[in-house]
């Protein structure tokens, strides 16, 4: 059996019911968010023991991140050279060859005025599946091409492999209107050698960010991205993306 192409239209929208939701992983944390590992009960999607041990904690604002879904073609593009993305084994979702154009907005939901700080960006795998799947079985259409499109606000380049995602590369324009790359030190986008953080306030106009997710190893990737954010520099939050799915022969 082979995979059938993924309409959207048809399909419809992913609407996960938890995912979706901000949780609140610390009250008066005060200790820089630059590795995951200084992060206390951050969730992994799929942990049920992690989800239990955060989801009793109580939020002390009504400020948040609007931070916009995955769940549309809009949202979730094929990058150049590539066949039109499959449907999942499970049937909830496409899934993507080589590659994926992801966009999404954030935004203060202004239902308060405490600022809000991004403080990191990653990308979680979720599963990975070695090895070539004649499920998800593809004829390239060229060369894919990388990297194609106007310069957004924030876009960041992110490499994935059987290891997990390499560092981010997030491209920006210098004064003298060049453009150049900042290589992320670690997992977290927002980790250069310049610490990068993004303040949200009440009237502040969304903020695009755009991620180009690249596999390199053959096989079956579920991912995500995880936004975290400290509400009036005291309440520290969690944001889990819809599921992320690519697939590569490798070749």
């Amino acid at each position: 059996m082979q995979a059938k192409t993924w309409q959207w239209a048809e399909q419809g929208r992913t609407r996960p019911p938890f995912w979706r939701k901000a949780l609140t992983l610390a009250v008066d944390y005060g200790e820089p968010i630059v590795r995951v590992a200084r992060i206390p009960g951050s969730f992994i999607p799929g942990v049920d023991k992690t989800l239990d041990r955060i989801s009793g904690l109580t939020a002390l604002y009504g400020a948040d991140l609007k931070i916009a879904p995955l769940d549309g073609p809009e949202a979730l593009k094929p990058i150049n050279g590539v066949p039109e993305p499959a449907t999942a084994k499970d049937g909830d979702g496409p899934v993507f060859f080589d590659g994926v154009e992801i966009t999404t907005t954030v935004i203060h939901n202004m239902r308060g005025k405490e600022p809000i700080v991004l403080e990191r960006i990653d990308l979680c795998v979720i599963e990975f599946a070695p090895g070539r799947d004649e499920y998800f079985a593809y004829g390239r259409e060229g060369e894919a091409i990388i990297g194609a499109g106007f310069l957004e606000p924030m876009r960041f380049f992110v490499e994935l492999g059987a290891d997990g995602p390499r560092p981010a590369r997030r491209q920006v324009r210098m004064p003298d209107g060049k453009k150049s790359m900042l290589n992320a030190r670690g997992p977290n986008f927002l980790d250069t050698d310049e610490d990068t953080f993004f303040s949200f306030s009440p009237n502040d106009p969304p903020q695009v960010i755009k991620v180009t997710v690249n596999a390199l190893d053959a096989g079956y990737y579920d991912t995500c991205l995880r936004f975290f954010y400290r509400v009036a520099a005291r309440e520290l939050r969690q944001y889990t993306s819809d599921h992320v799915r690519l697939y590569t022969d490798g070749a």
